[in-house]
């Protein structure tokens, strides 16, 4: 999580469709679990984003899904 807010920081991104940049880009098992969810990437925030991330990863090993 901390690279997706590095990159958005740096390039600064709209805090508002950081869910739906880092969605996009997602691939595997990730991409399949985000399509799991059924949640409409406009309903999700960050904070829910990442906690759901990372209840279903390990931390360590969604960052390197991503």
């Amino acid at each position: 999580m901390k690279r997706c807010e590095t990159y958005f920081e740096i390039y600064a991104v709209d805090p508002r469709v950081w869910v739906k940049m880092a969605t996009m880009n997602l691939t595997g098992s990730a991409a399949l679990w985000y399509q799991a969810l059924n949640t409409p990437t406009e309903k999700l925030t960050w904070e829910a984003f990442v906690q759901a991330a990372c209840s279903r990863f390990d931390r360590d090993e969604f960052n390197l899904l991503q």
